[in-house]
């Protein structure tokens, strides 16, 4: 019998994610142009990407901003601005915890406490 080697999974993340149950306020444009804003909850979060634990989502390929507020003590009154487009979509006859959609970004701005940006990216 051949020896088996176990190899680890490869993450082929570009950035590190963090986890997070905060709240999000989103909204884009329907294909009929109409404007939605919904609320869900952050489920994971990286300077390239978030995923949103709701039951309203846009369309795959939808352009989406969000505003994100952290509350915590170490993160009292930061706040993140972005934009980027829903890559993925993971819909109610899924485990509820993972109903949602995963957004990619393009746009995002940090600010500070006293809504200084403190850093940008494109």
């Amino acid at each position: 019998m051949e020896d088996l080697k176990v190899l680890g999974v490869m993450d082929r993340r570009r950035a590190h994610r963090f986890s997070l149950a905060t709240k999000v306020r989103f909204h884009w444009r329907d294909l009929d142009g109409i404007s939605h804003r919904e609320e869900g909850l952050i489920r994971d979060f990286s300077q390239l990407g978030i995923f949103v634990v709701t039951n309203f989502h846009p369309l795959i390929g939808t352009t989406v901003g969000f505003d994100l507020f952290f509350h915590s003590a170490a993160a009292q009154g930061v706040r993140v601005e972005a934009q980027g487009h829903v890559i993925r979509v993971e819909t109610e006859n899924q485990v509820p915890a993972r109903c949602g959609f995963a957004l990619e970004t393009n746009a995002m701005k940090v600010f500070d406490r006293t809504l200084h940006l403190v850093e940008k990216e494109n």
